[in-house]
């Protein structure tokens, strides 16, 4: 059995670093500095599940998530949400956009491969959020 894919993304490469050192032996990791770079590594292989910082300076993660949710071919990549602190707010507009989950930086190494795999394994039965 292959590896499932993730992408990582965030403009922090010391964050992308410590993603793919946790994440290397249980899955295939592709690594993106902003949401641009993301939907050209999306475009050339879809990722089983997408990792993505909120906050980044050229586009933020809501904008990754409405690019992906454009395109029939995208639409279904789940998408977990890093962040630093987070509002109600912001909760609120990730879960409505169709973010599946979110995860506080810095990351628990078993909390990060945990939300992956479960998120992952929910995405194989086909089992979808309605918002």
């Amino acid at each position: 059995m292959s590896l499932r894919k993730v992408l990582v993304v965030d403009d922090m490469q010391t964050v992308l670093e410590q993603a793919e050192s946790l994440l290397k032996d249980k899955f295939e990791v592709r690594l993106a500095l902003n949401t641009a770079e993301a939907l050209k590594l999306v475009g050339e292989e879809l990722p089983d599940i997408i990792l993505c910082d909120i906050n980044m300076p050229d586009t933020d993660g809501f904008a990754l998530v409405e690019a992906l949710k454009q395109n029939e071919s995208f639409k279904e990549i789940p998408v977990i949400f890093m962040v630093i602190e987070t509002s109600i707010l912001t909760k609120t507009k990730a879960y409505e956009l169709g973010v599946v989950d979110m995860l506080t930086k810095p990351f628990v190494p078993k909390e990060l491969v945990r939300k992956l795999e479960a998120n992952c394994k929910l995405k194989e039965i086909g089992w979808k959020p309605e918002y």
